[in-house]
């Protein structure tokens, strides 16, 4: 360390000393928040005393000398006892939860929209009373908000809902600005269609939106004459974040974003250029039915966009996502050691208290629709496949990968017997989920003429053709379908069986591509089936527990773990119908 270095370091622990210093002068309280509306302090003092007696419903316990209060009057606090140091959730943070409690309990119910009239055909569609609750919820919130619905529950009808709403309510100030939704590239087709029957013909690209007005197919000249009329801009992710400084924020009204956990990574390049854009947005509608897949800095972002003064991104990592001092000391690589600072999780019960108030909806299936049974399979087979032993030690993760992409090729064999014998049973379609490409090769050309393969190579119009094939025609049984690319934006009701031949490192992921089938217009139970076939399978269903657990604790997840019926297979087994239920049907609903 060079002398300048030391010097430098010696400052910094003065101003420190100094720090402390003039903490240790005032008096210290433990904050805690114990719900949206309470809060609890310690240890009680004189001056608590003299405060907490002229407040209402105020508790004191004797017993650990503290006291129970209202959210809303924890500013009034701070204020009376200003000589004071408060340890625990951000100021910020307190005060924006307090001005929610005092509106909650003087808000009246709100006049949405609850039916969608089709531009095109005429046809209405009416919403469902948990969806005009969510749109309400929508606007309370000011139109700015996460719905983090269940897969299947409608979050784009609630979402166009809720910008009809606003556009009600706010013409004079919206008239000529545009409304900017922003898709993964599989869902940005279906954005369109929706934005022609329900908000203008007047929609471009970025591209269309960046060209000059004299310019063909620019929205410019298309708007001449129409200058007070919305317009609409659709496009992607990538191609949005890459444009983003030809974008005016002024010119934008509110905006939607469909899968939003596409910015999961606070780091990731599309990130750093749409969260400080959005921000100076007044209106934000994030869609996403898997908002976090297993740690809270995924959430990041979306309380960057959503509550931007709730937390500094410093005041976030270190209260929700830093790992223990003791478990970082043993990691001995400098690089290694930075990245996995914020890879923890920690105080999540306040974390789930802050979402549930202020960022987010988040119902599931079996609250708002009446569909059947789901149940889940996790199928051992009596011969598996790939390493017998397990290694000593803790594999790294590009050994945990390596052995993943190995053994998908012995998985090929088992999967198609399981296969084979859920169609001796009865079952007319079936979906199949792998993740290596040889892997869903082999199954659609085994089964050849009964299937249909869907992948990252298939373009969009061809996919649509193909996907529209299993769903009409009867003799394509079989829908081979990539993780990667069909867990979401497809209905398949008209299956139910899902057998996943290989796992994915993420259940969001696979719950997505379960409800591809177990969703609105389902009238039959459906099974899932896990094939755990390998060594490799139990080690990444562990992860996928793990995960989940962490997730149940923020409230994105509803149970504690993933719930299993056990099922061995033996493909030598000649009487193969004893593994298998006879279909059964439910009063499914018809919402669509």
């Amino acid at each position: 360390m060079s002398v300048a270095e030391k010097e430098i370091q010696s400052r910094l622990q003065e101003a420190r000393v100094k720090i402390e210093s003039a903490h240790l002068k005032k008096k210290q309280y433990t904050v805690s928040l114990l719900d949206s509306k309470t809060l609890k302090i310690h240890p009680s003092t004189d001056a608590c005393f003299d405060f907490f007696t002229n407040v209402s419903n105020a508790e004191y316990n004797i017993d650990n000398n503290s006291w129970v209060f209202g959210v809303e009057h924890f500013p009034l606090l701070v204020e009376s006892m200003k000589n004071s140091l408060f340890i625990g959730p951000p100021l910020a943070l307190l005060s924006e939860i307090g001005k929610f409690a005092i509106k909650e309990s003087q808000e009246l119910s709100c006049s949405v929209v609850t039916t969608l009239h089709n531009r095109k055909t005429g046809k209405s569609t009416s919403l469902y009373p948990y969806q005009v609750e969510g749109v309400r919820k929508i606007k309370k919130h000011n139109y700015k908000l996460l719905l983090a619905d269940d897969m299947g529950l409608g979050k784009t009808i609630q979402a166009i809902a809720a910008v009809l709403t606003c556009m009600e309510e706010k013409k004079a100030w919206i008239e000529g600005k545009g409304l900017l939704i922003i898709a993964t590239p599989t869902l940005v087709k279906m954005w369109k269609e929706e934005a022609k029957s329900y908000f203008t013909d007047v929609i471009c690209t970025v591209a269309e939106y960046q060209r000059k007005p004299a310019a063909p197919q620019s929205v410019k000249r298309v708007r001449v004459g129409r200058e007070k009329d919305i317009f609409v801009l659709i496009d992607t992710y990538d191609r949005v974040s890459g444009s983003i400084r030809e974008l005016d924020a002024s010119e934008f009204f509110m905006a939607v974003l469909d899968e939003s956990s596409s910015l999961k990574t606070p780091t990731s390049q599309r990130s750093v250029a749409l969260v400080p854009f959005l921000q100076k947005l007044q209106h934000v509608l994030l869609l996403s039915g898997t908002p976090s897949s297993s740690r809270p800095i995924e959430l990041l972002t979306t309380l960057q966009i959503v509550c931007p003064a709730l937390y500094t991104q410093n005041e976030y990592l270190e209260r929700y996502c830093r790992v223990p001092d003791s478990r970082l000391s043993s990691i001995k690589n400098y690089a290694q050691r930075e990245r996995a600072k914020y890879s923890g999780q920690r105080n999540l019960d306040e974390l789930k208290t802050v979402l549930d108030a202020l960022v987010w909806i988040r119902r599931d299936k079996k609250s708002c629709l009446a569909l059947g049974i789901k149940e889940r399979y996790r199928v051992s087979f009596v011969s598996p496949v790939g390493p017998a032993v397990v290694k000593r030690g803790k594999e790294s993760p590009k050994e945990m990968f390596l052995e993943y992409s190995e053994v998908s090729i012995q998985k090929i064999e088992p999967a198609i017997k399981y296969i084979e014998a859920l169609r001796e049973c009865g079952r007319k379609k079936i979906v199949v989920f792998g993740y290596h490409v040889v892997l869903l090769e082999c199954i659609h050309r085994h089964f050849s003429e009964q299937s249909i393969l869907v992948d990252g190579s298939v373009a969009e119009k061809r996919r649509s053709e193909l996907i529209s094939q299993f769903q009409t025609a009867p003799e394509i049984e079989i829908a081979v379908l990539s993780i990667a690319t069909c867990s979401q934006g497809i209905n398949l009701v008209c299956a139910r069986d899902v057998v996943f031949a290989e796992l994915y490192w993420n259940f969001t992921d696979l719950e997505q591509a379960e409800d591809r089938i177990y969703r609105n217009g389902q009238k039959e139970n459906v099974e899932i089936h896990y094939l755990i076939i390998s060594r490799v399978d139990e080690t990444i269903l562990s992860l996928l527990q793990r995960k989940v657990q962490m997730q149940h604790r923020i409230g994105a997840a509803k149970k504690r773990e993933i719930e299993f019926i056990e099922r061995q297979f033996d493909p030598g087994q000649t009487q193969i119908s004893k593994y298998f239920k006879a279909p059964q049907s439910c009063q499914g609903d018809e919402n669509v």
